[in-house]
């Protein structure tokens, strides 16, 4: 576009199928994609007319097509994972390296600020399609650089109202983007001013005023422009023509009005101030568009006649001390123009995905179930597994039910023997703890692995920033953190983790060797009935005094008492999982969501929140009261079990009920043998769950480091090609750039100073 404006370029994005992503998702998350399948080909179509924008080819629907996909991405956001798709996108602000940049994330929250920047781009242009013969076209324009200059902000609000938008594109960060807005807001107030000039009662002071505020917009825009690296010369230098022409102008209006106030000595102060402008702009107008070349010669000229005539009157008639800049009363700015916020569409025309629930839901349903899992192995399945081997335990450290054997059946296998043998065998013996053994050495070894992988990139950084300092070690500005600094808490994390593996591995050898230590054993259960009765000795069969009788046989009805308690443990259990499955939390969580969907939202209505079902949760914990009473019942039980076996052991004792036969002796200590054996073998696989438990957790913390580890060796390279790219970019604004085309004749729609016979003073 042929102007004395500056319109911005249009970002390009990579071509992708949206809706083929969100099909996937949706297949994968929630359902078959039947019901969905108009909604997915919509914002695709979408997607696709954002691709399609060309600059210089825009039309003011084109804003309407950015809104409506603007908020049909708050609806995916809402529905879907952010992250779900890639994106990429290019800038188009900066020279050589920087221009056409590539911007890959993952995040839809950046796609929405890529599609402001595109309505930014498409109202700056939108802007220079506007008549600049009428006040209306004026008028128009003026609204078009204003809603650019909102549309800019509202991606610097956004980004810095977001702790994690994903990764933000450079040329979005605070310089950059700061500095298209104030340009913007500079030329909207151009518009103003150029309006007032139509307007022949308009006062010098008011000209001057606006010309004033002009001036200090695009000052603040050649502040920021210094400070990116994405601002190109050629706008650097426009910049600070237009700045110092604004001035100029603002000061020749003033002159003005001190000559209409015969203050001879003031007008030539303020002439001079004009002149020394109109000087300075003079030098920054290499690589500046012809249209503003001549524009500032307008002016120049008219300054410097008015400064010449002025200052021979003031030396020839009226002999008035001229006061140098700083004495001179400084010029009030009057903004007249501010950032407005482009039409946001409140309903998207369309209604997509309707029936999925957010994706924010889905997540907690499953966080919930989870939860409530947790809640389930905690309060009862671990609950029945801790005391039921409390039960073999304490039966076993008594050695009770071998000696009720050898008092009783000798010559027969204790049916606790068999029991032993039987749950032994359920639990797959000595393959099963292989294979346990085996799922956990395999869960430890991937976890070294991903430790070694975190070690290795923090490595490679290590070693690319020694060649990246050996390569500008000359340069005095390098500002830099060595590896060891940088990832200091990495490295800590890091070394962490490989101590929680080293006391693991630790653990993981004593349960072997206490499986290598039990095998013999457990090779005479696996052996069956036979096995037992060769490796049980036979014992003579002992007279009992009738008393010693009746304390045997209310023993046996206690322990059989006693152990029944394993059952009654297992339906307590078995009912809270029954009523898991028939009362669902993740119903519980939908049905409350869709009676209040606002429950979803923090305070600001924007943010949604995972804890929003906590007090549901809370709530539905309590169905499982009647079954954790169950088991402190039980519990109490037990314990009452145990007060009596202990009172009817030690009677049994006391009776002096002495075993002098060596048979017996012998057999004793291998039914103690056998019950202290299946003891550790109950403790040797609870050793081997919470093991597999503890690296099963433990993956995905370490999976964390790793990503960190692998974003810290990303963050780094983009640093490291950042500052190289800056080197290059100073060496490059050292290169003289090719001239500038000649100016072509005017065009229709292009304002022509000329035509309006129209100055820039």
């Amino acid at each position: 576009m042929n102007t004395n404006l500056i319109h911005i370029p249009l970002r390009k994005t990579a071509p992708v199928d949206i809706g083929e992503a969100i099909g996937e998702i949706i297949e994968k998350e929630f359902q078959r994609t039947t019901n969905y399948e108009a909604d997915l080909v919509y914002i695709s179509g979408l997607r696709f007319q954002v691709l399609s924008l060309q600059d210089e080819a825009i039309h003011i629907k084109d804003i309407d097509t950015l809104l409506q996909y603007y908020s049909q991405l708050d609806v995916l956001i809402d529905k879907f994972l952010d992250d779900f798709i890639e994106l990429t996108w290019f800038g188009t602000l900066g020279h050589g390296t920087l221009g056409l940049t590539p911007s890959i994330t993952r995040s839809l929250m950046v796609e929405k600020l890529n599609v402001l920047y595109q309505c930014g781009s498409i109202y700056s242009q939108l802007a220079l399609l506007e008549s600049r013969y009428s006040e209306l076209g004026l008028k128009k324009l003026c609204q078009y650089f204003q809603l650019a200059s909102g549309c800019f902000d509202h991606i610097s609000v956004l980004v810095n109202s977001s702790r994690k938008v994903g990764y933000i594109p450079t040329d979005f960060l605070g310089d950059t983007i700061q500095c298209l807005k104030w340009i913007m807001l500079a030329q909207a107030q151009e518009k103003v001013w150029q309006k007032a000039l139509l307007d022949d009662t308009m006062k010098n002071t008011i000209i001057a005023r606006l010309s004033k505020q002009i001036s200090d917009y695009y000052s603040q825009a050649l502040e920021l422009a210094h400070k990116s690296r994405y601002i190109r010369i050629e706008w650097m230098n426009h910049l600070t023509v237009k700045m110092l022409h604004f001035k100029a102008a603002a000061y020749y209006r003033m002159a003005k009005v001190s000559l209409d106030n015969y203050d001879y000595g003031v007008q030539v102060g303020l002439l001079r101030v004009a002149k020394t402008s109109c000087e300075q702009a003079i030098k920054s107008k290499k690589y500046v568009s012809n249209y503003v070349i001549e524009d500032l010669n307008g002016i120049t000229e008219t300054v410097l006649e008015a400064y010449r005539v002025a200052d021979k009157e003031n030396d020839l008639i009226y002999m008035n001390i001229v006061p140098e800049e700083n004495d001179l009363s400084p010029i009030q700015g009057a903004p007249m123009v501010k950032c407005l916020d482009p039409p946001f569409v409140d309903k998207p025309t369309k209604q997509i995905f309707t029936d999925l629930l957010p994706y924010i839901v889905v997540q907690a349903r499953i966080a919930y179930r989870d939860r409530e899992k947790w809640y389930l192995t905690t309060t009862f399945e671990d609950a029945v597994r801790m005391g039921n081997e409390l039960i073999v335990n304490y039966l076993t450290e008594r050695n009770i039910q071998a000696t009720l054997n050898l008092l009783q059946e000798p010559e027969r296998i204790p049916e606790s023997i068999i029991e032993n043998m039987d749950s032994i065998s359920k639990r797959g013996g000595s393959q099963g703890v292989h294979e346990g053994i085996h799922q956990r050495d395999q869960q430890a070894g991937f976890i070294s692995k991903i430790l070694d992988s975190c070690k290795e990139r923090l490595e490679i950084d290590n070693q690319e920033d020694e060649l990246f300092r050996q390569q500008y070690i000359s340069n005095s500005n390098l500002d830099f953190e060595p590896t060891s600094d940088a990832a200091k808490e990495l490295i800590a994390k890091v070394n962490k983790v490989e101590n929680y593996i080293i006391q693991a591995n630790k653990g993981d050898n004593t349960v072997n060797m206490r499986f290598k230590e039990l095998t013999p054993v457990l090779r005479i259960y696996e052996g069956g009935i036979e096995a037992l009765h060769k490796y049980i000795p036979d014992a003579s069969l002992t007279n009992l005094d009738p008393k010693v009788a009746e304390i045997v046989n209310n023993l046996n009805i206690q322990i059989h008492q006693y152990k029944q308690l394993q059952d009654e443990r297992q339906t307590v259990y078995t009912k809270a999982i029954g009523k898991s499955k028939s009362r669902p939390i993740a119903n519980a969580i939908t049905s409350t969501y869709k009676a209040d969907p606002e429950r979803l939202y923090k305070e600001d209505g924007t943010t949604q929140r995972m804890d929003a079902f906590e007090d549901i949760f809370e709530r539905h914990l309590q169905i499982y009261n009647p079954e954790v009473e169950e088991l402190k019942a039980i519990e109490f039980k037990q314990k009452e079990f145990e007060q009596r076996l202990d009172y009817l052991s030690n009677k049994l004792k006391s009776k002096q009920c002495k075993i002098d036969d060596n048979n017996k002796s012998e057999r004793q200590r291998v039914l103690e043998t056998l019950d202290k054996a299946y003891a550790k073998f109950l403790e040797l696989n609870s050793n081997l769950d919470e093991g597999i438990k503890f690296y099963n957790a433990f993956t995905d913390k370490v999976n964390t480091v790793l990503i960190e580890c692998t974003d810290f060796l990303e963050t780094r390279r983009a640093k490291r090609i950042q500052y190289e790219d800056e080197i290059v970019l100073s060496q490059d604004n050292s290169i003289a750039l090719p001239p500038t085309t000649q100016v072509p004749k005017p065009r229709n729609g292009i304002w022509d100073s000329n035509a309006m016979n129209i100055r820039y003073t």
